[in-house]
């Protein structure tokens, strides 16, 4: 049976059925974003302490919500950590619920792309695993697929070019370019904004060979 593992700390620890919902309808939790957080869950652990008030829920409501139905399908949960704080009354709760939920801070398509380029986070494990309200992740899909196209022009010695064998085919070393790109994404779009036709030869991701006419 598989278990849930917990990593950080609170003030205390709590059962999850012992958490009272108190945020009402304010969010929604979509069947892809409940498995893309329950895939986080499971690669990551449970990395980040419930806010409760009461033991009413603050803060975590998704990831309270995405426990309680990984139980039901036969996840073990242990006792999670919770920090508490001070509200005077359910009014002061509430409002404290507006202020943790609120995202002051934007996200945007390069800042993203930035972050995941220094920590080396692949790009299809983003789009598989988190959800951004403020990012379209297809923009910064394209800002990968631009990045990661390095293109080889200009005055090139004849012996600097290998014939290269593609299927049997011997092709004429003076008349082709080099372009070479770290991921096929975007490829097409690329090549017919540099007026590349409909005659190249794929050798794969990294290297492709257009014939200039």
């Amino acid at each position: 049976m598989k278990e849930v593992v917990i990593k950080c700390t609170g003030s205390m620890v709590r059962d999850i059925k012992d958490l009272e919902n108190f945020q009402g309808n304010l969010k929604v939790l979509t069947d892809e974003n409940y498995k893309k957080l329950k895939k986080e869950i499971l690669e990551l652990g449970f990395c980040e302490a419930i806010t409760v008030w009461n033991n009413k829920i603050l803060n975590g409501h998704q990831r309270v919500t995405v426990l309680r139905k990984m139980r039901e399908e036969g996840y073990v949960i242990p006792p999670i950590p919770v920090n508490t704080v001070d509200a005077k009354d359910k009014a002061e709760a509430k409002r404290i619920i507006l202020s943790l939920t609120s995202q002051f801070g934007k996200i945007t398509s390069e800042g993203l792309y930035e972050f995941m380029k220094e920590a080396e986070i692949d790009l299809d494990e983003v789009m598989s695993s988190f959800s951004f309200s403020d990012v379209d992740l297809n923009d910064v899909k394209n800002l990968f697929g631009n990045d990661s196209m390095e293109i080889e022009l200009g005055d090139v010695e004849d012996e600097d070019l290998p014939d290269v064998d593609i299927e049997g085919e011997v092709l004429n070393k003076t008349d082709y370019i080099i372009l070479t790109f770290d991921d096929g994404e975007n490829v097409n779009d690329i090549l017919q904004q540099l007026g590349v036709k409909n005659n190249i030869k794929r050798i794969s991701y990294k290297n492709f060979m257009g014939k200039m006419k």
